[in-house]
């Protein structure tokens, strides 16, 4: 297993010197969203919570959306032999056609060597 890099949002919070920057790393992903076929089906799937309706297929989908881009980050961040992310920014949103629908997540950074 390879050592953890630090994913932080801003210079400030590294604590440490900065040794060599390594540019800009990028991490995407796009997954669709998996919406019930039947009104019960979809009835047990929102809920009322606190400051609105919780949907729980869109909770889902934006969470492997939101998990796979920062796997991807990571990645890119150890591509380039660095071990910090700073001025991390995570992009959500959604493109829906019709009947199917998709989230999407990215997150950009980036990268040092502290």
């Amino acid at each position: 297993m390879s050592a953890p890099i630090l994913v932080v949002t801003s210079v400030e919070a590294l604590g440490r010197p900065i040794r060599e920057p390594k540019g800009l790393v990028v991490g995407h992903a796009v997954v669709m969203v998996e919406i019930p076929e039947d009104e019960e089906e979809e009835d047990q799937d929102v809920e009322t919570a606190p400051g609105g309706m919780r949907v729980g297929t869109y909770e889902r989908a934006l969470l492997r959306a939101r998990t796979a881009a920062l796997a991807e980050l990571l990645a890119d961040a150890r591509r380039v032999g660095a071990n910090a992310v700073v001025d991390t920014r995570l992009q959500l949103g959604e493109v829906s056609e019709s009947s199917e629908a998709a989230v999407f997540a990215s997150f950009t950074g980036t990268a040092l060597v502290i």
